[in-house]
């Protein structure tokens, strides 16, 4: 990702811009205090600075605020910007893409003043809701095998991504499965490899079908099915499991 591109070109809020060049002190001598509130807006995380002079309202405006951040190990120097009249300056930065949650760190500092909040942000995620449980039954030894159906559903996989320019929309998720039964008996399954991902960030499943060993005595087969969904591009994995469950009742037995 273009990590130094993101970082370097933060903006100051329209709203709060402060008057550059205009009264102030700043250095190791700044007497008062930093105070620092942070947010998230999308994939924007955003700082907002206040100094307070001693002597109330006195010599707010101007006092240069210089902004870091730092996530995975590595800080960041945001730049400096000058506080408004009311002593406040606030920033904003678009993190580059990433996968599941980081820990942030943002900190503001003017001379030996300074303050700095940790903010968790969530970035792109992914869930597989597995197709709906199947139940069968059979008369025990009755034939070889039973076929069974597995129902498409269009939000097998949703994924998450608050980063507007790396949309995930079309990306192809490849589907793996593994299959185990309780009874050890061969199963068989036909189920798609790949799905989409479509606009509302979803993916469906078009639906699956197989054949499962009847056993030759009255009892329960209980095959169990593993999925698993992964974007080859952003590494997003996600996982889930369905259950077909086959119940053989004994033969009945007619009278001589």
């Amino acid at each position: 990702m273009r990590l130094k591109q993101f970082l370097l070109v933060f903006f100051a809020l329209i709203a709060l811009l402060p008057l550059a060049g205009c009264g102030g002190s700043g250095g190791a001598g700044l007497n008062g205090s930093i105070s620092l509130e942070t947010g998230i807006e999308g994939s924007v995380v955003t700082a907002t600075a206040t100094y307070t002079n001693p002597d109330g309202s006195k010599n707010l405006i101007g006092t240069p605020i210089t902004f870091y951040v730092q996530f995975d190990g590595v800080k960041y120097t945001l730049g400096t910007l000058n506080t408004n009249s009311s002593g406040s300056v606030k920033v904003g930065f678009p993190m580059p893409g990433f996968n599941g949650t980081k820990d942030i760190i943002i900190s503001a500092k003017s001379g030996e003043l300074e303050d700095f909040k940790s903010i968790s942000m969530t970035g792109r995620t992914i869930v597989l809701t597995p197709p709906a449980a199947v139940t069968l039954t059979a008369v025990a030894g009755s034939a070889a095998t039973q076929a069974f159906a597995i129902a498409g559903t269009p939000g097998f996989v949703k994924v998450t991504d608050p980063f507007a320019d790396e949309t995930l929309v079309g990306h192809v998720l490849n589907i793996t499965y593994t299959v185990s039964s309780s009874t050890g008996s061969p199963v068989t399954l036909n189920a798609p490899l790949t799905t989409t991902v479509q606009a509302d960030g979803t993916a469906p499943f078009p639906g699956a079908t197989g054949t499962i060993t009847i056993p030759a005595t009255a009892g329960t087969e209980i095959v169990t099915i593993n999925w698993t969904a992964k974007d080859p591009i952003t590494d997003l994995t996600a996982s889930g499991s369905t259950t077909v469950t086959l119940t053989a009742s004994a033969p009945v037995v007619v009278g001589p």
